[in-house]
């Protein structure tokens, strides 16, 4: 019989740890989503290095690439130098998505081995805060581990304030200068929280959440499209651009397919994706996939069908886009725009 989760999925997200050095409002990762499990509960059942490595086979067999190393913060994960020195000998491709404020932490890393993947977050329409600095400061930075990692990445979130002011310009010299310096680019839009079962996000569905579709964002819809045809070295395909109206207007794309996606937990278990936990789909790990792959598969649809209603979909739909628009995409394309 065959696995119903073989080459389904070609990117996970791991979540090593719920801990982190700052506890930023629209996160719900270390906080309490009532009816679910306590965060502080997952630091006593976070997993070894050695048995996160042994999930990562699991999910590459099935046919996962591309290895996002989330948290809340993955540098406080206390295994993870031990889980790289691992993943540093296979060739299955990673990259550790950091808050960057934890730079002695990060300089300790690197010094003490080949990092293959990193991605950091920038925002250039915020100057006051401590998670980057100010933008000459986030640059410096950015350029000392482009010299030091062969993979870098920057993400940049789509805010409610993204249409007022100049942050469409700053926003956009920002793209233009990280492609300059060769460091890849991938646009998100903000999370929400559409009901009780979405966990990831603290920010509620309100209209004065939602970013403004308005003239202003799509002329900066057409700018990024633009950006993209004068040369890639940005993560979304253009059809994500195109898409990009209803996803920050509405946010109801349906995946159909979340485990098409997948996600696991600090405390390794399966989540049904990024933004929502489930009901019954975490008491299952990735080793249940192979071993009682139908049961696991009657959990993901009974929680898709419970607790879902929609979100933006930023995270699934370039990993996807190969089944979306097959007369332009392959799964290559996808494997090759992720592991560069």
């Amino acid at each position: 019989m065959s696995n119903p989760f073989q080459d389904q999925s070609q990117i996970s997200h791991i979540w090593l740890t719920r801990e982190c050095n700052l506890s930023c409002g629209y996160c719900r990762v270390v906080r309490d989503t009532p009816g679910l499990k306590p965060v502080a509960d997952y630091e006593k059942d976070e997993l070894q290095a050695k048995h996160w490595f042994e999930n990562i086979k699991i999910l590459n067999k099935l046919g996962s690439k591309f290895f996002l190393m989330y948290g809340a913060e993955p540098l406080r994960y206390k295994g993870l130098g031990e889980l790289l020195d691992l993943l540093n000998q296979t060739d299955i491709h990673y990259s550790v998505h950091s808050n960057g404020t934890l730079q002695t932490e990060l300089d300790e890393l690197i010094s003490k081995r080949p990092l293959k993947g990193l991605t950091l977050s920038w925002d250039p329409t915020v100057f006051d805060r401590s998670v980057m600095g100010k933008t000459n400061v986030a640059k410096k930075l950015f350029l000392k581990y482009k010299e030091q990692v062969p993979d870098l990445t920057v993400t940049m979130t789509l805010l409610p304030s993204i249409t007022e002011g100049d942050n469409i310009e700053r926003f956009i010299d920002g793209v233009q200068w990280f492609r300059e310096q060769g460091i890849w680019c991938s646009i998100t839009v903000i999370d929400h929280a559409r009901n009780e079962h979405y966990d990831f996000s603290y920010v509620p569905w309100t209209k004065e959440n939602k970013i403004q579709v308005n003239p202003r964002f799509m002329e900066l819809v057409h700018m990024l499209k633009t950006i993209y045809a004068d040369g890639k070295l940005i993560h979304n395909n253009p059809e994500w651009f195109d898409e990009l109206e209803e996803t920050t207007s509405k946010e109801n794309f349906y995946c159909e397919t979340p485990w098409a996606f997948n996600v696991i937990d600090a405390d390794g278990s399966l989540r049904m994706c990024n933004r929502i936990k489930g009901n019954k789909l975490p008491k299952y790990t990735p080793k249940d996939m192979i071993d009682k792959p139908e049961e696991v598969m009657a959990a993901f649809k009974d929680d898709y069908k419970n607790m879902c209603i929609g979100c933006s979909w930023d995270c699934a739909a370039q990993a996807t886009v190969h089944r979306r628009y097959p007369d332009k995409y392959t799964k290559e394309d996808v494997d090759k725009q992720f592991t560069h």
